[in-house]
């Protein structure tokens, strides 16, 4: 799959760790619609999201829209087994978990379904793949990722595994979604084998490299979680670091909505050619996070935003 695949579709992605069944409202099949309706296009998803039910849920939202779109889901960290019950007292204390999140009081494992279990083996790949098909009500994925694999993980018969698959055709690309650092280990013991490579990144994280260089196409994401709130604390009790930042980019750097328009144009400036990843419960700001990324606007106030940041040298560490 090439460069020219995804951005046919668009510039970026939902991510869909929040995605739960149990809501009585439908709040996340709303969700989807919203987004798709703002523009986006693509859509990543996991086994392990949302209790284990994330995909069935996408599945339900793209009913009659699967041909518009493109689907990445991953295999790895296995779906966590979840009565109904919980599910719906999940959904139900979803605005609670909201709240403490945005206050940084929601540890990770419990936003992205429970703690990881892990299981690259080709068996799992295999069996994986079947079931999230099953549960996205289609016959392919248009990328199949390992989740969270480390270097030992990926051997002969693994790799043989995923390519078996994109063979048949249940997988048009291949690829990594894990961190940044045994992403680049993972390649160089296996080059040209990955079509795709997906990792965190900020505006606080170092440069990304060329994407003509040895790289697949690459997906990024996390702009906002890893960055908003330690730029803000940065900030916050130095008016002149924000007068600095503000000068620069001719905006506003306290607002926090600016900000996150920055941290978004400055992950499509970075990885320009490819995909950025917004994920959010509130379908209001999902769809603002659609549309300012499809703004023009945006890339330039991205551009003007590294610039200003490239110029301090105390800068805070990236969040998560």
């Amino acid at each position: 799959m090439s460069a020219g695949d995804f951005q046919r579709r668009s510039h970026i992605g939902i991510g869909c760790a929040y995605l739960t069944a149990g809501s009585p409202t439908r709040h996340d099949e709303r969700l989807i619609a919203a987004v798709l309706d703002a523009g986006a296009r693509h859509f990543d998803v996991a086994p392990q999201y949302g209790l284990g039910t994330a995909e069935a849920v996408l599945g339900r939202a793209l009913r009659g829209r699967r041909d518009e779109v493109t689907i990445a889901t991953k295999v790895g960290i296995l779906r966590p087994q979840v009565p109904a019950w919980k599910l719906s007292a999940r959904a139900l204390a979803a605005p609670v978990r909201s709240f403490l999140r945005a206050r940084g009081r929601v540890p990770e494992t419990t936003v992205f379904g429970g703690l990881r279990q892990l299981d690259h083996s080709p068996a799992r790949i295999v069996a994986s793949l079947e079931e999230s098909l099953r549960f996205l009500r289609t016959d392919r994925v248009d990328l199949f990722l390992l989740h969270m694999p480390k270097r030992f993980d990926v051997t002969e018969e693994v790799v043989s595994a995923l390519q078996a698959h994109k063979k048949v055709g249940k997988v048009l690309a291949i690829g990594l979604a894990t961190d940044r650092d045994e992403t680049a280990l993972i390649l160089r013991d296996w080059p040209n084998t990955f079509d795709v490579v997906q990792y965190s990144w900020s505006a606080l994280d170092t440069q990304l490299p060329s994407s003509a260089g040895t790289e697949p196409f690459r997906i990024t994401h996390r702009a906002i979680a890893r960055a908003l709130g330690p730029i803000s604390e940065w900030y916050a009790g130095d008016g002149q670091r924000l007068r600095r930042l503000s000068e620069t980019c001719g905006a506003d750097m306290a607002n926090p909505a600016i900000l996150s328009q920055a941290l978004i144009g400055a992950a499509m400036v970075a990885n320009a050619g490819g995909v950025i990843l917004v994920a959010s419960r509130s379908i209001a700001r999902s769809c603002q996070n659609v549309r300012v990324a499809m703004a023009p606007e945006t890339l330039r106030l991205g551009r003007v935003f590294l610039v200003a940041l490239g110029r301090e040298t105390d800068l805070p560490e990236p969040r998560g």
